[in-house]
């Protein structure tokens, strides 16, 4: 049998450690004085954080309160146009009178044409491809031209001629305000005694009693169509205008306001 030699001193250092042990033993359940400093510099740690998020929560309370009552004053605006624009109905028109139909030729084209949709829908709608325009017709048949005039198609504005000498031109200004009740001009030139169409994309009222209109440029090719502000309606309307025998197309935006 082998004999393991340890040596003198390591012999000594474990008897006494045993001893040691046996005298004071460690219990594993009790923290250490150390331990328990670290304990509660943690639980002090946690309180400061939390002081100091409770902190951060009041001022930013009082933050948000501040800038609640300091609101932007473009956006208070915009909120109170809104809310009148939906308390007087907005994108619902005035309804039309028997005396306006009465006094407008496309006006009571379009309400007959309404009692037809399927069949009439040129009359009716942005989306219907307009019938043909034929100059030659429109310069020489009397009735081709009254019934050409006294009928509008919105889909009008789609229709230009690109080999034209003519090309539409811009007399009133691009952009325009309005108020409720009253009205401004929309002003082209064009061919002369020839046709222009003018087609609001945005409700509105033109001369007609229509958000569309047809109507004859003068011996300057001048065509002066209304436009009215009226309730229902309200912020920017694009209105695209258009001649059958002109180049191009022009556009117009009018901003129509609440009464002040």
């Amino acid at each position: 049998m082998r004999k393991i030699l340890i040596p003198t001193i390591a012999l000594a250092a474990i008897i006494v450690s045993y001893n040691l042990m046996q005298k004071n033993p460690i219990k594993q359940n009790e923290p250490s004085a150390k331990s328990n400093t670290n304990k509660i510099d943690d639980n002090s740690a946690i309180v400061n954080i939390d002081n100091t998020s409770l902190k951060q929560s009041e001022d930013s309370s009082k933050t948000s309160s501040i800038n609640n009552k300091s609101a932007n004053p473009a956006g208070t605006a915009y909120a109170k146009t809104n809310y009148k624009a939906l308390e007087e109905g907005y994108g619902l028109t005035p309804a039309t009178t028997n005396q306006e139909i009465a006094a407008s030729p496309q006006l009571a084209s379009a309400v007959e044409a309404a009692k037809d949709p399927k069949e009439n829908a040129t009359q009716l709608s942005l989306l219907a491809k307009p019938l043909p325009f034929e100059k030659n017709r429109y310069l020489n048949d009397k009735e081709y031209k009254k019934q050409y005039l006294s009928t509008a198609e919105p889909a009008r504005v789609y229709q230009s001629d690109s080999s034209s000498k003519y090309t539409l031109k811009r007399l009133s200004h691009y952009y325009q305000e309005v108020e409720q009740g009253n009205f401004t001009h929309i002003v082209v030139q064009g061919e002369p005694n020839m046709p222009i169409s003018l087609t609001s994309l945005d409700l509105g009222k033109l001369g007609n009693g229509l958000t569309h209109q047809t109507i004859e440029a003068d011996i300057n090719g001048e065509a002066k169509f209304t436009f009215y502000g009226m309730p229902g309606t309200i912020a920017d309307t694009k209105l695209l205008a258009s001649g059958p025998t002109c180049k191009g197309q022009l556009k117009f935006i009018v901003n129509t306001t609440f009464k002040k």
